[in-house]
């Protein structure tokens, strides 16, 4: 069951993506685009839980949802250790050269060394993060990136159908 009704619902497509958030260009990992569009949209957070990286520079419709899904992951007391945390990437998708979530500041790649993407499409997905910790993020509206064609496990999204 999704429990998204505490956040706006994450946008849906490549269309809904563009709607709530413009029409951006990247070029060499950076945002061309229009003028003024990451002063507008992104900012650094400092509110993150204090047991992992506080700091992360993201969207600000992101910031809400990933401190909650950061805050139910932590009452789990299971003790995986949140280690790196990574968000805005203007860049390309690496399977088809679409536009990467990562572009809008959308999205999170949690503790990447140890759980890498997968080789190819249909490979294992080798990931250390705990199902628990999939669950609520899926459950606070993120798109798991361990469910890709080609698994990657690290991604998280807030943005489903892209």
């Amino acid at each position: 069951m999704t429990t998204t009704s505490a956040f706006v619902k994450p946008p849906h497509g490549l269309g809904d993506l563009i709607t709530r958030f413009g029409q951006i260009e990247v070029q060499t990992g950076a945002i061309i685009g229009p003028p003024g569009w990451e002063a507008h949209n992104m900012h650094t957070t400092i509110t993150l839980p204090t047991w992992g990286p506080r700091r992360c520079y993201l969207n600000n419709a992101l910031e809400a949802p990933l401190a909650e899904a950061l805050r139910r992951c932590s009452a789990l007391g299971d003790g995986y250790e949140l280690r790196t945390m990574g968000c805005f990437a203007p860049r390309m998708k690496r399977v088809n050269g679409d536009l990467s979530v990562h572009s809008w500041g959308l999205a999170v790649d949690i503790n990447a060394s140890t759980n890498p993407l997968a080789p190819a499409r249909g490979a294992p997905c080798v990931k250390d993060i705990p199902d628990a910790w999939v669950a609520i993020f899926e459950e606070v509206g993120f798109t798991w990136g361990g469910r890709f064609l080609r698994p990657d496990p690290m991604h998280f999204q807030w943005c489903t159908g892209y």
